[in-house]
């Protein structure tokens, strides 16, 4: 039987945690969801215009900006923390800095500029959210037919126990601030049926919810 959802805080506002987690070593993990992206949409997709919500330190930021060198990125997080340390990260790739721009906003917000955008994504968010609507709301509201929508995220275990197993399994090495959120993430994320209906209530059913490995759970289609 599955647990309840065990709520963990919405943003990462503390120095100390944002710096562990912005620079920890996600490089495998974060990589392949450019490559998960590519599987979705083909490799012919080239998105012109991306909104990044919920970027945290930038690290997705990047690889999609360097993924698709002509796209330019607004990308958007609610932590000042996360986005000092984005802003500091971005200055090691000059070119970037061209055409990527953080604003801060926790959603849903006015301030996101209303334009079309080619892709809206986030990635590892949903599950800080108390209210996942207000993420999905957000993603309705800045796309337009023919909008790409890309959402990564963790499913959640069926126990604590489990969670700490993972946790043990898979991050056993890393800083106590990253096992304790990742359990906590584990914990707090939502399963497949819970984020279908979402996506129904939002007026998003278009979107395919799918697993990924032991863990995540892929939100992709075109508007």
């Amino acid at each position: 039987m599955m647990m309840d959802r065990i709520l963990e805080p919405e943003l990462m506002e503390d120095m100390e945690q944002a710096i562990a987690y912005a620079h920890a070593d996600f490089s495998s993990s974060h990589q392949m969801r450019v490559t998960w992206f590519h599987q979705r949409f083909g490799m012919g997709s080239a998105p012109a215009s991306i909104l990044d919500l919920c970027c945290g330190g930038g690290d997705m930021t990047f690889r999609f900006a360097r993924a698709f060198p002509n796209a330019h990125i607004l990308a958007a997080d609610g932590s000042q923390a996360m986005l000092d340390i984005a802003a500091q990260d971005v200055k090691a790739e000059p070119e970037l800095t061209k055409r990527i721009r953080f604003i801060k906003a926790f959603l849903p917000n006015d301030d996101i500029p209303q334009e079309n955008y080619d892709l809206v994504m986030s990635h590892s968010a949903l599950h800080h959210f108390h209210d996942p609507l207000a993420l999905w709301e957000t993603i309705r509201a800045h796309t337009h037919p023919g909008t790409m929508v890309f959402v990564s995220d963790l499913r959640r275990v069926e126990s604590v126990e489990t969670a700490q197993r993972i946790v043990r399994e898979r991050a056993g090495g890393e800083h106590p601030i990253l096992q304790n959120d990742f359990a906590a993430s584990l914990c707090a994320a939502f399963t497949i049926s819970e984020v279908r209906e979402q996506l129904k209530i939002a007026g998003l059913p278009s979107l395919r919810v799918e697993t990924v490995g032991d863990v995540y759970m892929l939100i992709h289609g075109v508007i």
